[in-house]
C-alpha cells in the first residue's frame, strides 16, 4: 500500500483543456441529441489540443466530406497542427485489425487526442445488449489504456427518456449504462441560441470521477474567426431559472405551473420548485393561477 500511495502521488494532477469541463486526458463521453452540436464541441476541444501542440486523430463516421471540410475551415485550426482525419472510412472498433491500428496510433504519440464520432457507427453490436456493450467497452478500454496521457473523446446520442427530460442525467446516453460507467467525465450537451455567425452550446457536467460535477457552462464558436470562448460561471440552478424567465417573457399572458413545466425541459419537480423560488425572490409575480414577469401588467 505504501508503495502504491507513493507512486500515485507522483501522477500528474487533473488539468483541463476547457476549464472545468473538458479534462486534458482520460475518457470523455459527450451525450446529445442529433444535430445538437456534438461534432462542433469535438472540434472546439481539438482546436484547444492543437493549440497546445498535441496531435489529434479525428474519426468521423457521419455527415458529408464537404460539410466537415467547411467546419474545419471555419474553426481556423492553428497553423502546422498535427490533425489526422478518417472520414466515412467504415472503421469498426470490434474488428481486431482496426483496433490494433488505432491503439498503435495512440501509443506512439505524445499526449494525443482521439475523437470517435458517433459511437453507434463505429461498431456492429446492439447498444441495448449488455454483453455486446461490454465487448465494445473492452475496445474503448484498449484505446484509453494505450497511452495514459491521451484524451479519448466519444460522441454518443441521448436516449428517448433523456430527450424527454426523464431519468437521471448520468443515464442520458442511449443504450446500455455500460457506456456512462466507462467514462471518467460525461458531458450532456444541448444547442443554445447563439445568434448569427455563432455556434452556441450548453454543456452540463453529468459525471466527473476526479472533479466537480453539476457545473453548467456555455461554449461559443465565432464562425467569423473560429474563436472559442467558454463561460462556466452559471450553475444548473441559475441556468434553469433563466430558462423559466425566458418562457414567461415569451408568454406575456402568463403561464400556469403546468405551462412552465411544458415549456422548460428538465425534471418536473425541479422546475416547479424553481418557480416557487423565483416567486419568493420577487422575480416573478402570481396573477390568478398563472405567473408573469413583474413588469407585465394584468
Amino acid at each position: 500500500m505504501a508503495d502504491f500511495i507513493a507512486s500515485a502521488r507522483a501522477d500528474p494532477e487533473l488539468t483541463y483543456l476547457l476549464p472545468g469541463i473538458v479534462p486534458d486526458r482520460g475518457r470523455l463521453l459527450v451525450v446529445a441529441p442529433p444535430n445538437a452540436g456534438k461534432t462542433w464541441l469535438a472540434l472546439a476541444i481539438a482546436k484547444a489540443a492543437c493549440g497546445a501542440g498535441r496531435p489529434v486523430f479525428f474519426i468521423e463516421e457521419e455527415g458529408s466530406r464537404r460539410k466537415l471540410g467547411e467546419r474545419l475551415e471555419l474553426m481556423g485550426m492553428p497553423a502546422g497542427a498535427s490533425f489526422q482525419i478518417s472520414h466515412l472510412g467504415g472503421l469498426r472498433l470490434d474488428e481486431a485489425p482496426t483496433l490494433k491500428a488505432l491503439v498503435e496510433k495512440l501509443k506512439d504519440a505524445q499526449r494525443p487526442m482521439m475523437v470517435l464520432d458517433p459511437l453507434t457507427s463505429l461498431w456492429s453490436g446492439d447498444e441495448n445488449e449488455t454483453s455486446h456493450a461490454n465487448r465494445l467497452r473492452s475496445c474503448l478500454d484498449a484505446l484509453a489504456n494505450a497511452n495514459p496521457s491521451a484524451l479519448l473523446v466519444v460522441l454518443h446520442h441521448t436516449s428517448k427518456a433523456a430527450a424527454n427530460g426523464d431519468g437521471h442525467e448520468i443515464n442520458a446516453a442511449r443504450g446500455s449504462s455500460v457506456f456512462g460507467a466507462w467514462a471518467d467525465v460525461q458531458l450532456n450537451l444541448s444547442h443554445a441560441d447563439g445568434g448569427k455567425d455563432c455556434i452556441a452550446l450548453s454543456v452540463k457536467v453529468a459525471k466527473n470521477r476526479d472533479g466537480e460535477r453539476g457545473q453548467r457552462g456555455s461554449v461559443r464558436i465565432d464562425l467569423d474567426n473560429g474563436e472559442v470562448t467558454l463561460d462556466n460561471s452559471k450553475d444548473a440552478a441559475d441556468e434553469l431559472a433563466e430558462r423559466i424567465l425566458a418562457s414567461l417573457r415569451d408568454a406575456p399572458g402568463g403561464l400556469t405551473k403546468n405551462g412552465v413545466a411544458r415549456c422548460v425541459k428538465g425534471k418536473r419537480a425541479t422546475v416547479l420548485d424553481t418557480v416557487d423560488a423565483l416567486l419568493s425572490a420577487g422575480r416573478i409575480t402570481k396573477v390568478g393561477d398563472g405567473f408573469r414577469l413583474p413588469e407585465v401588467k394584468p
